[in-house]
């Protein structure tokens, strides 16, 4: 019966049965079992010995009443409950990420990689197989594990539906987390950091997983609690915040969105939007899967997917942002300019995402007459130069913060904590960082079409450096200063603090300059891209005049 049942699998998917048939050995199966079996044995016995009824011993389980001890069965099935469910998504996460990545550097390193692109299926058929055949013996082991869960999760008075939410939840961060690992391992640092790279894609999920996890029991008001969204231990929180001592001791506030508190007033609302939220973004990693798994030189997202990338990310961010106003009116400044750095740094991961080498930017000048026209070729079209998309980019997300800006300056608490003067200064000190976005995009895009072999380091390193050293050198330069000028800081993503204390002929200044340095730079683009187009018709006609052929 087992060999039919992979022999379907195999006429589905082949990947799938090909890493099936080499993970469900025999002895892989029970060693496993046995595994999780003797797991769940030590956290049964573990909380059993916390229940005492003895007069003299202490014990949260154990309730007085009338001077006759009783045990909190709820409250004690509820922990169990809570541990199983951590170690559950910890375990799944960490572990599947790492194996799945390290599969694939193995598959790279043996040279099949190429073979499986190579193969009839398609991207998604492959990886869909590995995702759910190389981490087959981890399923197994917490299938094992799920009656245990589901059992005390119904005994601490969790609703049926919720346990099957939270179940939802873990598959959705799986996929998420997964898709992640498997894009990582897609792009070509795998070859320079070898077997060391699945090590540190879990020690990158094991630190994500453990700084939300402090921010999530003692949240504040926020748009970073947008980080906290990819988290399963907030679903958990949501659906067993009043029943589990773990949570009740810790639990310091509450992660709003949008109105306040929406994120604890329905734990099954709470669920939906974790799981649709975990779903658009499994989407957004799979376009990029899709695009690299064939072609390591394809940008990861085109132009009009990373429109959409922007909008999908105000729209989730902003609703974090949005329900800070009423805790916020005396710090007001500090938080738009947090939220203005958040969605400068996701233009500048943008930036790398789509802009495209100079291989295919020649490919674009040399085949012009075939693609879009006019300004349209530099807003849509994948291989053309992406300046102005990622100044679209940055339009679409600085959006959100304008209505951020706006809201935070017409909702205060009284009529005189409205500023509309500091509102000014704010849209103008946004638009001044827009511009730098603009600057930054030409210069990473000019490094890149640059003929050396080391250009895209070169660029990436110019990005950190007008991103980061920049703002470094002007700290430390003016940090031994008591009146430190706020000018310089216009030059760099962290503008928005400045804002109360630049004046109008500054403001304009950086925008002006900043302004003058893009022309520069697309000048030199244009002309670079003019002798890319003109290169392989320069070549011929040498090649013509070197034989006395007439062109």
């Amino acid at each position: 019966m087992f060999d039919r049942i992979l022999d379907k699998l195999g006429d589905w998917n082949p990947q799938l049965f090909r890493e099936l048939k080499g993970q469900l050995k025999p002895r892989g199966l029970i060693i496993v079992g046995l595994l999780s079996f003797i797991g769940q044995l030590l956290i049964y016995l573990i909380f059993a010995s916390k229940i005492s009824t003895d007069p003299d011993s202490y014990s949260p389980y154990v309730d007085l009443q009338d001077g006759v001890k009783i045990v909190n069965r709820a409250l004690w099935s509820a922990d169990i409950f809570v541990t199983l469910s951590f170690i559950s998504f910890l375990g799944l996460l960490i572990f599947g990420a790492y194996l799945l990545t390290a599969d694939l550097v193995k598959e790279s390193h043996k040279g099949t990689l190429n073979f499986i692109r190579m193969s009839p299926p398609s991207a998604v058929s492959i990886l869909v197989g590995k995702i759910l055949g190389v981490p087959a013996l981890l399923y197994w082991g917490f299938a094992i594990a799920f009656p245990f869960h589901f059992a005390f999760g119904i005994a601490a008075g969790i609703p049926w539906y919720n346990l099957i939410g939270f179940d939802l939840i873990i598959v959705a961060a799986c996929a998420c987390f997964y898709s992640l690992a498997i894009l990582i391992g897609l792009f070509p640092m795998q070859d320079a950091m070898g077997r060391s790279l699945p090590f540190g894609v879990a020690a990158l999920v094991l630190m994500y997983l453990y700084f939300a996890l402090g921010e999530l029991l003692h949240p504040f008001y926020s748009v970073y609690n947008f980080w906290l969204f990819f988290h399963p231990g907030l679903f958990l929180k949501a659906i067993a915040a009043e029943k589990s001592l773990f949570f009740m001791i810790r639990i310091e506030g509450e992660i709003p969105w949008f109105p306040p508190n929406f994120l604890t007033q329905n734990s099954s609302l709470v669920i939906f939007l974790g799981v649709a939220n975990y779903t658009l973004w499994t989407y957004w990693l799979w376009q990029g899967i899709k695009r690299r798994f064939h072609n390591n030189q394809n940008t990861l997202w085109s132009k009009i997917q990373s429109y959409r990338i922007s909008a999908s990310f105000v729209v989730v961010s902003l609703g974090f942002a949005l329900a800070s106003i009423p805790t916020y009116n005396h710090s007001r400044m500090e938080h738009i300019a947090g939220v203005q750095i958040l969605y400068f740094f996701f233009c500048m991961v943008l930036t790398v995402c789509i802009t495209p080498d100079r291989e295919q930017v020649r490919i674009w000048a040399l085949h012009r007459p075939q693609y879009r026209r006019g300004i349209a070729s530099f807003i849509f079209d994948e291989k053309s130069p992406a300046v102005l998309a990622i100044g679209i980019n940055g339009a679409i997300l600085y959006s959100g913060l304008v209505v951020c800006a706006i809201a935070f300056a017409w909702f205060p608490n009284s009529d005189n904590d409205r500023n509309l003067f500091l509102l000014g200064t704010t849209l103008a000190c946004i638009a001044v960082s827009w511009v730098l976005i603009v600057l930054i995009a030409s210069v990473y895009q000019a490094m890149l079409l640059n003929p050396s072999r080391r250009r895209a380091v070169r660029a990436k390193s110019s990005l950190l450096a007008m991103v980061f050293i920049v703002p470094l050198v002007i700290f430390f330069e003016f940090l031994p200063s008591r009146s430190q000028p706020m000018l310089p800081w216009l030059f760099t993503p962290f503008s928005l603090f400045a804002a109360r204390e630049v004046n109008l002929v500054e403001i304009i200044f950086a925008f002006v300059s900043q302004s003058l340095a893009i022309a520069a730079v697309t000048i030199n683009t244009h002309n670079s891209i003019r002798r890319l187009g003109a290169s392989e018709a320069q070549v011929l006609l040498n090649q013509n005049a070197s034989t006395g052929l007439k062109p």
